[in-house]
């Protein structure tokens, strides 16, 4: 940033973008993986997702 200060908004947009991204690939992947069936998995699955 300290180099390129004319990339900066251009390197924050891509870092923003991709970890909205990788935060929705592995929520849609929890999502499919997991079967809850009782209220303790459903704590564990909430602690994990934090």
């Amino acid at each position: 940033m300290i180099r390129f200060p004319q990339y900066a908004g251009k390197a924050s947009g891509l870092t923003g973008g991709g970890f909205a991204v990788v935060t929705a690939v592995l929520s849609s992947v929890m999502v499919n993986t997991i079967s809850i069936s009782n209220q303790m998995i459903l704590g564990v699955t909430y602690v994990l997702s934090l």
